[in-house]
């Protein structure tokens, strides 16, 4: 993200001394990217690096559609006409693959089932077999609730007939 370092340089918004000058979105992207990129640089050779490079790649992307008028404002996308359709279609391409490996991710840094103890938090794709199961083994799940009678049994419960 240097571009958008210099581009804030180059029109005069970065005061001296001030922080109203400075635009602080910059730089935490580009602290997240820096981040991401050491990381990514010094993990092993794996499916893990395949998907979290994936991730990088769109949120890298996310970043330049973001800023696309200073892209073209700065020259970058005037040698390629349709740049930002091939961006695009890029970010549409990596969709279908970070779908494939966002259930991994997720339980990657999601607790284990177990710790969750609900029907919904299993990962093995049963929802409703898991949720009838607790449902049928809460206490007094199948019994009449202790209040029943007073719905029931009641001046303003009348038969129609």
């Amino acid at each position: 993200l240097d571009w958008n370092m210099t581009a804030a340089n180059s029109r005069g918004l970065r005061k001296t001394n001030s922080p109203d000058g400075q635009n602080p979105n910059q730089s935490f992207q580009r602290i997240i990217m820096f981040a991401a990129m050491k990381f990514l640089r010094n993990l092993e050779d794996g499916p893990e690096k395949v998907a979290l490079t994936r991730l990088v790649s769109l949120f890298g992307a996310n970043v330049v559609i973001k800023h696309v008028g200073v892209f073209y404002q700065g020259g970058y996308f005037a040698k390629t006409a349709n740049a930002l359709e091939l961006l695009q279609q890029g970010v549409l391409d990596l969709l279908p693959l970070i779908t494939v490996d966002s259930v991994a991710l997720i339980d990657a840094i999601a607790p284990p089932d177990f710790v969750l103890n609900s029907p919904l938090g299993m990962s093995d794709g049963e929802v409703y077999k898991h949720m009838e199961s607790a449902i049928l083994q809460a206490p007094e799940a199948l019994e009449r609730p202790k209040w029943w009678r007073e719905v029931v049994y009641r001046d303003y419960v009348k038969p129609k007939l």
